[in-house]
């Protein structure tokens, strides 16, 4: 076999995943373990700072629909088994409107 160089144009759109190996904590207020963090209108620009160091995942759900409250409750499972390597971001669209329409989500219940 022969040990052929990568070139550049090989590595391009190549993502480098090996500081996911490695659990970060969690900045900004969350529930329990810094995890999961409530989302709102007043806090949106800090969510969206957050996430230059560690990855979110954004749960928009609704009082009105108790299936995507208990979503929630499944994603912030699966955050604490990835140990920190990315948050929850659990944001009620009622209540906050702004969060919401910055998103471009339009709820439809």
């Amino acid at each position: 076999m022969t040990s052929n160089p990568i070139s550049a144009a090989a590595l391009r759109g190549a993502v480098d995943l090996s500081t996911l190996s490695q659990p970060k904590t969690p900045t900004g207020a969350g529930e329990g373990n810094g995890l999961v963090i409530e989302g709102t209108d007043a806090g949106f620009q800090a969510i969206v700072t957050g996430t230059q160091s560690v990855p979110a995942v954004v749960v928009l759900w609704s009082q009105r629909l108790p299936a995507s409250a208990d979503f929630v409750e499944v994603v912030a499972s699966v955050a604490a088994s990835f140990e920190g390597r990315f948050q929850l971001v659990s944001v009620d669209v009622d209540a906050n409107p702004v969060c919401c329409r910055l998103s471009r989500f339009s709820p439809c219940l």
